[in-house]
This record gives structure tokens, sequence and C-alpha cells, in this order.
């Protein structure tokens, strides 16, 4: 039998924690969710968490890093073979990035961490991080597509934040307003963006 080493333990204690805060994330609001709810949540002590995340900054951190690296490791995965699969390979794997973001769940811890944002510097630096490094996964990969060094810097930036916009915001819309919505159709439009001439 393997042994778990000590940080391979942490990380895993860790992980509990922050799946607690998602389930209690889809009780309630961020504001309202304090220490004992995560700690009943995951089944462990108050003191027990903040070992782990000594604040709610803290804690709201390390989901932030968690929910969006789990984005970026995905999209980095189609980005890294984009420019060697053909448009249907490409379509197939940009839907379940899609899937990911439109997942409801997901749309409620997404929405809980935007709001948080507007209430906290570091939680909104973290934000503002990721969204920066995710737009420029777009505008590498569209610079990769074109193939040309020539291409207009502003409007690729334009265009890719326009990807970054429709891929982030079509989950929160579905779920505040569902229609019936062909995601298939979208990431077509996607894909023609990112091959876009400029």
């Amino acid at each position: 039998m393997k042994k778990v080493n000590k940080a391979d333990k942490i990380e895993l204690k860790k992980a509990e924690i922050l799946d607690a805060l998602k389930r209690c994330l889809l009780k309630d609001v961020y504001s309202q969710i304090s220490f004992n709810d995560v700690a009943d949540e995951a089944g462990m002590s108050k003191g027990g968490v903040r070992h782990y995340f000594p604040t709610k900054e803290s804690l709201f951190m390390g989901l932030i890093e968690d929910f969006f690296n789990t984005i970026e490791e995905e999209q980095i995965n189609v980005i890294k073979a984009a420019t060697k699969m053909s448009d249907k390979a490409l379509l197939s794997t940009m839907y379940s990035i899609e899937k990911f973001l439109m997942n409801q769940d997901n749309v409620i811890i997404m929405m809980n961490i935007i709001i948080y944002s507007f209430e906290d510097n570091k939680i909104k630096e973290l934000v503002r991080s990721f969204l920066r490094h995710h737009l420029q996964l777009f505008e590498n990969l569209m610079k990769d597509l074109a193939n040309d060094t020539n291409i207009d810097q502003n409007q690729v930036r334009q265009i890719s934040r326009t990807i970054q916009v429709i891929l982030l915001s079509t989950g929160i819309i579905q779920t505040l307003d569902p229609i019936e919505y062909d995601t298939n159709s979208m990431m077509r439009t996607v894909l023609s963006l990112l091959k876009m001439k400029i």
C-alpha cells in the first residue's frame, strides 16, 4: 500500500474543504456562509478549517484558484491541440469546456466569486489575473491559427475579449433565463472568430 506524503494529505484536506465550500455556495450566498457552515459541511471542526484557511478571504482565494484552474486546464488542452485539430474536433473539445461553464452549479459558484470580488480587493485581483490570463490564451490561439506575424494586436485583443465574454457569460445568461439554445452554433461562431482574418 502506497503511503501518502504530508504535502498530499494537506492538498487532499484542502480539496475536501473547498468541496464543502462549493456545496455551501449552492445553498446560500457567500456573505451568509460562515466557517462553521463550511466545517459542518466538511465534517470537521471550525479550527480544522482555519488550520488550512485562516481567513474567509483565504478560503475563497483557494476556491477561486481551484475553480479557475479547472477552467484554464481544459482550455489550455484545447489551445495546445487547436492548430492540429480539424474544425469538427476543435468544436467537440470546445463544447466540453462550454458544458463546464454552462453547468448551473458552476455558474452559481462563479457568480458568488464575482460578487465577492467587488467587496475585496485581493479577491478582485485574483479574478482579474485569471481573466487576463484567460484572455491571453485566446490571443495566443488566434495568433497561432492566423500564422501571420503582421496581425493587428489590438484587433486580436478585441476579438479575444469578445470570445471570452461569449464563453464566460453564456452559462450565466442561460441559468438566469433559459431558452432553447444551440450550443454547437455558438461554438461554431467562436471558432469563426478565432480563425478570423485580421
